[in-house]
Order: C-alpha cells, then structure tokens, then sequence
C-alpha cells in the first residue's frame, strides 16, 4: 500500500503562510528513508553543512573527570568521537613505532582547514597525536535473545577495537606475557568479563606508549532500546545486563589507573543508584540542552544555521528551518539547537522535509503511544501545541538507573501479556523522558514544591510528523473509544464496497452510524477524517490515502482514497477514487457535498491525483449528527449536485 500525503516542498510564501496559521504540516511518509549524517569526520568536513566543532576537543581535555554525553540521535555524538580520536590518537606503523605526526593525514587535515583547535598552537601541540586511544562501539551490542548472547557480543565489542591495536603482538615494549596476554584479546580465546578486557586492553596500551589512555565509547545505551523492543528476554536476564554494563563504566571509566580522559555518548544516561548523589558517581554527566557550554557542541546553533543560510544564500529560508528542524532548548540560554542530520540534508539538496526518523528509539515500542499510557498526552501536544509539565517522584536525571528499566520491562512484558495498560500508566514519567531523550520533545526541568518539574514540548514540525504518525493507529482509536474490531472491519469493508454495488452507500451511513455511538462528534470532523484514513490505511484494501484541507476550512475534513486496480476476467480494471467531507453536527451533508464541488474537487482529484490514473470518481458529503444519525449526500461519476442523491442510517 502507498501511504500519499500532501507534504509540501517550501519556498519563502510557506514562511507567511504558517505565520497566519492557515498552514500545518501534515504526516511524512510512513516509510520515511533515514539519513545519516557522516560519523567519520573526515566526510563531515567535506559536507556543505560543515561547522566548526573543534572546540570541543578543549572542553574535553580541560574536563577533570570523564565525560558521559547525552543527545538524541542525529545531533553529532559519533562524529565528535571520530573527531576526538582523529585528534588524539598517536599514529604508529605496524610495529607499533611512532610516526612522525607532522607527516599524516591527519595533521594536514586539521592545519589545512584551519580548525579553531589549532589556533592555540601550545595546546595543539600538547595533546596533538599524543595518546593511545581505545574505541568502543556499543551500537551493534545486540540484548535482544539473553545474556549469554549479550556477554559475546559485548565480548566482540571490545575484541573489534584490539583489533585496531594489532601491532601490540609485535611489540619490543611489552613483555612476552603481555603481548601474549593481548593475543588472548585479540582471538577472544578466553571467556573472560567483557570489563576486564577493556581494562586490560587500556593496561597495555599505556605499556607500550608509556602514555595514559583515553577511551571513547559511542552509543552506550543502545542495548536499552532493544530490551524495551523485546518481549522475550527474561527480566533476571535484564537486570544482569544492565548491571553489567554499570560495571563496564565502573571499572574502564571510572576506576581505572590506565586512563587519560574518556567520553562516553548515548541518547540516555544509564545513571547507577549505587550513589546517593548524581554528582558523586566519578563520571561529570552532561545532559542534553543543560550546560550551555557543551551544548553547542551537539547540533547546530541558531547563529550557525544563520550562517550557512547566508554562505549558501539561503537567508530567506531560515525561519522556516527553525520552524522544521530547530526548537530544542538549551537551559539557562535563549539558545536553540538543530538537528544535524535534517539541516545537513537540506543543505545538500535545498529541500524542506521529513529527513530525520529518531534512530531505532521506537522501534518495538507501539505501547507508548498507546492513548491511556501516554498517548493522551502526545495528541494533546500534537493538537493545541499544549505544555507537557509532570512532577516527578525523584531526581530526573536518575531514572535511568537498573531497578528503573527493569520496572519498566516487567510492566511492559505485563502490558504484552495480559493487556495490563495501568501497570504501564504508572510510568508515564519514565516514558516521556525516554522520548525526551530520543529527540521527540524538548524539555527543560525546574523544582516547584521540593519536586522536580519535567516541563516538555514538541520541538518541530518535522518532529510533529513523526509523533502524529506514532500516535494516530487503530490501536490508539481503539483505546480511546473502547471500540471493537467488528464496528471497524464493518466501516472498512462498507467503504471498500462502493466500488462494488451502490447499495454500498446505504451500509456506509450505517456503519457509521454504529461509530458514532462510540465516538462523540464534538471531537469535530478533523478527528473523524483522522480515524477514518487510520482505519483505512490499516485495512490494506485501498491503494491511496490521503487527508487535504479545503480553503479556510477546519484541517483534515476531508479524505481521499483510490481503490486498487480491480481485478478483471480481461485484466486489470480502472481504479475507483473517492472523496469523502465529513461535517458534524453544524452543517448538513448538502453542505459538505457543495463545499467539494465549489471547493476541492477539481484541485484534489485532476492535479493531485493525476499519478495514479482514476476511471470512476465517487463525492460524498457527509453529516454526523450527535443523535447517531448519518446522513449522505453523494454524485457517482459526475459533478452535478442536482444529480445528487441520498443515503442515510437508521436512527438508534
């Protein structure tokens, strides 16, 4: 099925337009393709979009404690990785002897570009080319099956970056036992804690440099969104991998002789409750948009979208890049951040639209956005651009902690297993600083009364597209009305039967007559368009679906669907393509059958729907009347409302 809807490409009217609010973006495609943003860093300095965020690698080494980084998907952390590693690490040939760093790529790659970290000569200098570096990258750490699974692969982990390190077996500064301990690394031929060999793989790198190591850790809490995903890991197995992953930071990170500096990057802050005190865990936690200073870092400025705006003169475009891509807040701070990922794009192709899909974060994750868990609440900021403000029970920035997530999986596999929604509603706090962190809102937090306020919009339209198609499924309708499977499949299959007999208008008003006993008409005709194109879509009996607005009309009133091409004794068959206005209880069917034909029927049907060729074309204007009574007027393969006629439900 193709899922089309009308997602205009900008030009500087759409700027105006939006300012009166007579325009708002509809939902991007389901299938939306992700775009990433180069990680190596090289590739970003080749990008259009480049930025200089060089001044990071100051922050870094002047930070006196390691650094645990958080920031939704999309806004640079394995870029600033490869950055940082390019940097810093000693460059050796394959015996382990030093190059000449002045001779590398690397060193040409800076000084070429004249990036602001070597405008301090004395600090470039100094830590130039100067450290052993040990990457680690947590993004394939598969949890999904058990622990025995997880501790291999988080084995492999560490295995993949020894094997960056290979001239360590041919090593004259190490001793036989400690080359030959790297060689038990490198083949993996011990079963050993994943920890340990990360730890002892620091200890001989600092052997053979005679330099302290720094350890880079990307995407530490990817194994979160695949245990939150899986319903058949067992919950001791859960509890053990997150446990274990608290000690990997204990004992690589935080309590380790070997090491120089690290960074640790995530969406989310794997926080342990072994400390009393956030603060006192041996590890400085930076959380997205909270310290300004290493917040610009980590997507683009509100002054650094301006100036690529300028150099490409693209100035006239800015508003509505802020509008589409900006709006995440940075505490303390009139500053706004960007996503990487969408502003890189854009800036390639000169596109406005959907470029960013949130990385895998809900992927498995439909309960979410079930509308009693808290469904309620995104739909609400989806439609009157409402302030999300929940109090929380304890600190924010430790919810994150391995009791959490396991509460969290335990309600979830409940939720699963026996439809147990208020388990899950009880975590409504946890789940909406999930999404927070995955980029879905911005959020700020402040004390009101002794307790921390979570305090959270939708930053974007873009974002906005994504949460309106997370949220508007026939499981969120659903739970919203209590309404059943047989009223659905009623209206669906009603709706399909119009290509077929026109008694088929008859059972329609019927079928939605029953809807209306569930669902009340003072949610207004966009709610009811909404559900009906859901309901459609789910159904996978139509080729096309798409909602469009009518001039100075409420958004969403009207739905258009195109039938398949039937099938036929001689072969295919010419599509059937059907217009639907829905009016609640002012106005009447006429009404609405008028407003197409005066309105929407050349626009939508001859420009709009010309890509896929329609030979019948069915208008229905359609009442809802709060008494459950559906009236229709309708036109069957003509434009002449005095050729109208008329079918209406029988009242309950």
């Amino acid at each position: 099925m193709i899922l089309v809807v009308f997602l205009p490409i900008f030009c500087a009217s759409d700027v105006v337009c939006e300012s009166h609010g007579s325009w708002r973006p509809f939902i991007p495609p389901k299938n939306i393709k992700e775009v990433n943003v180069p990680s190596n860093f090289e590739d970003a300095l080749k990008s259009s979009a480049f930025v200089d965020k060089t001044g990071f690698i100051r922050e870094f080494f002047a930070s006196k404690e390691p650094l645990y980084i958080s920031a939704p998907h999309g806004f640079g952390k394995s870029t600033t990785i490869d950055m940082l590693k390019k940097f810093s690490e000693a460059k050796v040939d394959v015996n382990g002897t030093l190059i000449d760093r002045k001779s590398t790529r690397d060193y040409n790659m800076f000084l070429d570009k004249r990036l602001e970290v070597t405008r301090d000569s004395s600090f470039f200098s100094k830590h130039f080319c100067q450290y052993p570096v040990l990457e680690l990258r947590f993004k394939y750490l598969m949890a999904s099956r058990s622990l025995g699974e997880f501790e291999r692969f988080f084995r492999a982990v560490v295995v993949v970056a020894s094997k960056e390190h290979s001239y360590l077996t041919r090593s004259s500064k190490l001793t036989k036992e400690e080359r030959q301990r790297y060689s038990i690394i490198y083949n993996n031929t011990l079963k050993s804690a994943p920890e340990a060999m990360a730890k002892e793989m620091t200890a001989l790198l600092h052997a053979h440099h005679k330099k302290k190591c720094i350890v880079l850790i990307d995407d530490f809490d990817s194994s979160l969104v695949q245990v939150l995903g899986s319903h058949r890991i067992f919950i001791s197995d859960v509890q053990a991998i997150f446990e274990m992953l608290q000690k990997f930071l204990t004992v690589v990170v935080k309590k380790n002789g070997h090491l120089e500096k690290a960074l640790v990057t995530g969406c989310v802050h794997l926080v342990s409750e072994a400390a009393e005190n956030p603060k006192d865990v041996g590890i400085r936690n930076v959380i997205f948009g909270e310290d300004e200073k290493i917040a610009q870092y980590f997507g683009y400025t509100n002054d650094e979208v301006m100036h690529l705006c300028r150099k490409t003169e693209k100035d006239c475009q800015l508003d509505v890049l802020q509008a589409w891509y900006g709006g995440y807040a940075v505490r303390t701070s009139s500053m706004k951040l960007f996503n990487m990922i969408s502003i890189s794009e854009f800036f390639k192709t000169g596109n406005i639209s959907g470029y960013w899909a949130g990385g895998n974060a809900t992927e498995g994750l439909d309960f979410i956005f079930n509308y009693k868990i808290i469904g309620d609440e995104v739909r609400r900021a989806l439609s009157y651009s409402t302030l999300l403000r929940i109090k929380l029970e304890y600190p924010f920035s430790r919810v994150f902690s391995v009791k959490a997530i396991v509460g969290l999986v335990e309600k979830a596999r409940a939720f699963y297993e026996g439809k147990d929604v208020d388990s899950l509603m009880s975590q409504k706090e946890l789940l909406l600083k999930y999404l927070t962190d995955h980029g879905y809102f911005s959020a700020w937090y402040d004390v009101a009364r002794n307790k921390e306020v979570f305090s959270a919009t939708i930053p974007n339209y873009e974002v906005r597209g994504l949460l309106d198609g997370f949220i508007y499924t026939p499981l969120f309708f659903e739970g919203k009305y209590n309404l059943t499977e047989v009223t659905i499949d009623a209206f669906v299959q009603s709706l399909f039967n119009l290509t077929q007999d026109e008694s088929g208008y008859k059972d329609l008003a019927m079928a939605m007559s029953k809807l209306i006993a569930y669902v009340p008409t003072i949610e207004g005709a966009a709610e009811w368009i909404r559900m009906l194109a859901v309901f459609a879509d789910y159904s996978q009996k139509f080729e096309y679906i798409g909602r469009e607005m009518l001039p100075n009309k409420e958004e969403g009133q009207n739905l258009i669907i195109i039938t398949r091409e039937p099938e036929q004794p001689n072969g295919k068959g010419l599509r059937t393509g059907i217009l639907i206005r829905v009016m609640t209880d002012e106005g009447s069917a006429q009404v609405a059958l008028a407003d197409i034909l005066r309105h929407g029927y050349q626009g939508i049907f001859e420009e709009k729907l010309k890509m896929l060729p329609i030979g019948n074309k069915i208008l229905i204007g359609m009442h809802l009347a709060s008494d459950q009574l559906v009236s229709m007027r309708y036109l069957n393969g003509s434009t002449n409302i005095e050729q109208a006629r008329n079918a209406t439900s029988y009242q309950k």
